[in-house]
């Protein structure tokens, strides 16, 4: 079996170009609907590793 991508998340303004939502109004902060969230398919298959906090 392949092993996937790992795709490394580093900073919310590069989550949020990611999931193509507006630019943050504050870099360390953030509050989103996840229901706006877009994944690109472009991506396909891929392990995420976030350096940011996440809570749901």
């Amino acid at each position: 079996m392949a092993s996937l991508k790992t795709h490394r998340i580093r900073t919310i303004s590069e989550y949020h170009r990611l999931r193509d939502l507006p630019t943050p109004e504050h870099p360390l902060i953030s509050i989103i609907d996840l229901a706006d969230t877009k994944r690109p398919p472009e991506l396909g298959q891929v392990n995420w590793v976030f350096d940011i906090m996440k809570f749901h």
